[in-house]
């Protein structure tokens, strides 16, 4: 007896769709919204997105606000300690009034630098020339130049401050004088005065006439005086140049008034020694 084979057919494609949606029917995963409803929650988000934001830490932030602070305050005091002012007198005497009620006197060709930001904290001066000082009480009051350094509380005095010479007259007060080669120094009543050689050597003056010492500011008054330095001295005040061309081993005693020509005061101070003098030009004279 012959057994049957069995052969499979092959399945239509309508079969095929069939199955495939009967499984699909048991794979899919039920949903609780609709896709609706999911959108309707997405959408706002993606509408205005979240901006993300760092945050410092507290103690940072601090630290840099102090590094600011100190960096403006270190700027601001570098300003106030540097600031200078400077006043040149040029050819004439000048009344310069300081930040604290202080007077200077300035003779001709002479220069004063200060601090004047700084002035509360220090009341310190640099002097080339010759200046005449009326100092309100406070502070220490300093004036520089490169030979010395005059210091006081409250007084008047006059510092003479060109090429190697420096003298200090004291007119009221006391005033101390520290020679700055050396560092000698000395302290001064009034009517005293104290000079500083070109090694940083004081030498002391007693009971002289300190008032002669400012006749600068009104008239020359000059007592048995090198004649070389009473040359400089009209030289400053009229800026003019003299020259000497005879000798110079002569002192000088008289008194010149601030208002005379040039001419007038050279003829008042040849005339003793038997000297003259010719005009070179506008601003050069020679005395023979």
């Amino acid at each position: 007896m012959k057994q049957e084979k069995h052969i499979n057919k092959p399945q239509t494609s309508d079969q095929h769709t069939k199955g495939f949606e009967q499984l699909h029917s048991r794979l899919s995963i039920p949903h609780a919204r609709s896709v609706e409803e999911v959108w309707q929650e997405l959408e706002p988000q993606l509408a205005s997105p979240k901006v993300a934001t760092v945050k410092m830490p507290v103690r940072r932030f601090y630290r840099l606000a102090i590094a600011s602070m100190l960096v403006l305050l270190l700027g601001s005091t570098a300003v106030i300690r540097l600031y200078t002012k400077s006043i040149h007198s040029g050819g004439q005497t000048r009344a310069i009034r300081l930040p604290d009620g202080s007077v200077a006197y300035l003779n001709t060709q002479s220069k004063l630098t200060y601090y004047p930001l700084w002035w509360p904290f220090s009341r310190e001066l640099r002097l080339t020339g010759e200046a005449y000082f009326q100092v309100k009480k406070g502070k220490r009051f300093s004036v520089r130049s490169l030979a010395g350094i005059t210091t006081v509380m409250g007084t008047s005095f006059d510092i003479y401050a060109r090429s190697d010479s420096y003298k200090v007259t004291c007119l009221s007060g006391r005033v101390k004088v520290k020679a700055r080669k050396s560092n000698d120094q000395i302290i001064l009543n009034p009517n005293n005065s104290a000079e500083i050689d070109v090694s940083g050597m004081i030498s002391y003056h007693a009971r002289i006439q300190a008032r002669n010492s400012i006749s600068w500011k009104q008239n020359f008054i000059f007592t048995n005086t090198p004649l070389k330095q009473v040359i400089e001295n009209l030289e400053k005040r009229y800026n003019v140049q003299i020259d000497i061309k005879t000798n110079q081993n002569y002192f000088y005693s008289g008194t010149i008034p601030s208002r005379i020509s040039i001419e007038e005061a050279l003829n008042l101070i040849c005339k003793p020694f038997g000297l003259t003098f010719v005009r070179k030009s506008n601003q050069i004279y020679q005395i023979l």
